[in-house]
């Protein structure tokens, strides 16, 4: 690395003996490096840093400092956020003798979740798409709530585009809840709209309670910066619709958008929706259809996954169309508890003006496949742009496009 280049490094290795220098004893180095000497050992044929002195399973200040020095970024793919937290891959629970090739560095607690198990499809080689973090065959699981963060300010900047394109799935919702008038509602995994909570709240002669809640804190605050915009009378919480903050019995109704088939225990989820639900409630969801009757997803997933830049789930992992077998998922709803269930499909046409929002939808607006493209140079980049472009040809409509999708409304009760 060139002198002067700055402290932090493009990728991780070694670096020269007079930068280590500068990092531990320069202007900016905090006053413990500068006091401290710590042993660290590497392999010999790569250089990689995995021991220390200290073995403790938790990581303040210095034990954690030759971990950042190292990664500088979250290892976890398609990820590398500024690193957070300092954590071990390996739960302790199943934990034996520590050393620092186990530890991991991340923007959030990635491992801490992976013991709960919460969340969704696949990035990369080793990532699921995702509600908390996908329990599933890679090393390392995906940080959803971070994710979502991360494209969170794109979500809301097409916030009234995806409520466009969604409308009448969100008027399909709101019927199926069958509201009297005084109902309390709350709808999960809300997202910087809240469409359903704002249908809901703008219904005529409704004089219930409305509630809203998301596992990204991002989310919640665009949600709430609408719903103060339009003058709407909804609170707000973050909720993991795995683990509820809510008594028992304390909610009429319940509405959640495309989350269940993200988690890798939807019945989890639905066992929790049911938890809360007051006798006589009503559970109202939205799932995807088959993959072959949503190309606006499937599209640019495929192209990405071609370049091995997007892993697609195999059959039961979490995934945008996990629950597309009505029958599976009947099976599921009746399993959590509930004694009836009914699905509608309802068609959904996502319309792009033109090839510059078609990318700007596929690189900052689809989750996981935009964190994917993300991190790509700027040649991968084209690459992929003209090859989605290609494709998505056959749905040429005048000078834009017309994705076609369909969705699935299923109501418990």
């Amino acid at each position: 690395m060139p002198a002067g280049s700055g402290r932090r490094c493009g990728a991780r290795g070694s670096c020269s003996a007079d930068l280590a220098r500068q990092w531990a004893t320069g202007d900016d180095a905090s006053h413990d490096v500068r006091a401290q000497i710590r042993r660290i050992f590497t392999y010999p044929d790569t250089g990689d840093l995995i021991g220390m002195d200290s073995r403790a399973r938790t990581y303040p200040g210095l034990l954690a400092h030759p971990i950042r020095l190292r990664d500088h970024a979250c290892r976890t793919p398609c990820c590398d956020a500024p690193i957070k937290h300092t954590d071990h891959i390996t739960a302790h629970a199943t934990d034996t003798e520590r050393t620092l090739i186990d530890d991991e560095p991340s923007r959030h607690r990635h491992s801490a979740v992976e013991a709960t198990g919460t969340l969704l499809p696949s990035i990369g080689s080793s990532h699921t798409m995702g509600g908390k973090m996908a329990a599933h065959d890679g090393p390392v699981g995906f940080d959803a709530e971070g994710m979502w963060d991360a494209v969170a300010g794109a979500w809301e900047a097409r916030g009234e585009w995806h409520a466009g394109v969604t409308r009448k799935l969100t008027e399909a919702m709101v019927t199926a809840l069958e509201l009297g008038g005084d109902e309390t509602l709350i709808e999960l995994a809300c997202g910087p709209t809240a469409d359903i909570a704002s249908a809901v709240r703008q219904q005529p002669g409704f004089t219930g309670t409305v509630r809203a809640g998301d596992l990204s804190q991002q989310m919640i605050d665009a949600a709430e910066r609408r719903a103060v915009r339009d003058g709407l009378d909804i609170s707000f919480q973050r909720l993991d619709v795995t683990a509820l903050d809510l008594p028992d019995s304390s909610v009429d109704r319940v509405a959640a958008r495309w989350i269940y088939m993200l988690l890798p225990d939807p019945g989890q989820g639905l066992r929790e929706a049911h938890r809360v639900l007051r006798t006589g409630g009503r559970l109202v969801f939205a799932v995807f259809a088959a993959a072959a009757e949503n190309p606006f997803f499937t599209l640019p997933g495929s192209v990405l996954a071609e370049h091995d830049l997007f892993q697609l789930p195999g059959p039961g992992q979490p995934s945008m169309f996990a629950l597309a077998d009505v029958g599976a998922a009947e099976h599921l709803v009746r399993d959590a508890g509930f004694t009836s269930c009914s699905s509608r499909d309802v068609p959904l046409t996502y319309r792009l003006a033109d090839a510059d929002d078609l990318w700007s939808m596929v690189s900052d607006f689809a989750g996981p496949i935009s964190v994917a493209i993300r991190n790509q140079d700027q040649d991968i980049r084209a690459t992929l742009r003209a090859e989605i472009e290609e494709r998505a040809e056959a749905f040429r409509d005048g000078a834009g496009y017309a994705l076609p999708g369909l969705a699935r409304v299923l109501t418990a009760s």
